[in-house]
């Protein structure tokens, strides 16, 4: 997992100047696509709730942000947006009882916070690049 957490921690460098220069925004894009993938492919293969929990918790709350900026960054573009929000409709998804968490426990509805931000997030900036607002 540490070249994963090493990879969201440059991505999160070169979102910071992302905006400001195309150059560091296309590396931006083609790391932000390879990280996503690669976690959604982990997250498919996380059955067990130990191993999903593992993913979480790489995950959530640092790298969310990540993900969270990067749709509103790029949201008129598919090809960024697809991979994002196929990650977190993986993390979603209760394959295997994987989403079993404990009485206690608040992630389940930290799960949900994140994802309903991220997909309000995606629909703001949507409708603003659209229509012009």
């Amino acid at each position: 997992m540490v070249p994963m957490t090493t990879t969201f921690h440059s991505l999160q460098q070169l979102l910071q100047n992302a905006s400001s220069n195309a150059t560091m925004s296309s590396h931006a894009v083609r790391t932000l696509l390879g990280v996503t993938r690669d976690c959604r492919g982990l997250a498919y293969a996380f059955n067990t709730k130990s191993s999903y929990m593992m993913l979480f918790d790489i995950i959530y709350p640092t790298f969310t942000d990540i993900l969270q900026k990067s749709i509103e960054l790029w949201s008129h573009d598919p090809d960024v947006t697809t991979p994002v929000l196929k990650l977190f409709a993986e993390l979603v998804l209760k394959r295997g009882q994987r989403l079993d968490f404990d009485v206690a426990s608040p992630n389940g509805i930290l799960l949900f916070k994140e994802a309903s931000k991220l997909v309000c997030g995606y629909g703001r900036s949507s409708v603003i690049s659209i229509w012009g607002v």
